[in-house]
């Protein structure tokens, strides 16, 4: 199974799977952790991202759902990269 996100024009890249989504306070914008499938022939395993609209966030082991901020300008989440913790606050444009 492939998840597709549609904005009307063009198909995305599939997903494997993808997380709870979540809207912005005003209704304008959209997040959610992704998951897509690696290429073990070249060493790469499976990867997950936090998509916020149409920008895929960078590569983690694992992420949390992603929380939008009261004003919706920012996005925050917890990501984990091998034994790693982050927590990530990202603006939104």
């Amino acid at each position: 199974t492939r998840f597709y996100v549609l904005d009307g024009k063009e198909i995305r890249p599939g997903y494997y799977d993808i997380g709870h989504i979540v809207f912005s306070p005003d209704g304008s914008k959209v997040a959610y952790p992704a998951f897509q499938t690696g290429d073990n022939t070249k060493g790469t395993g499976p990867t997950r991202f936090v998509v916020v609209g149409d920008r895929k966030g960078e590569p983690f082991t694992s992420v949390s759902i992603p929380v939008f901020s009261a004003d919706g300008k920012y996005i925050g989440y917890g990501a984990r990269k091998d034994r790693e913790i982050w927590w990530i606050v990202e603006e939104v444009n």
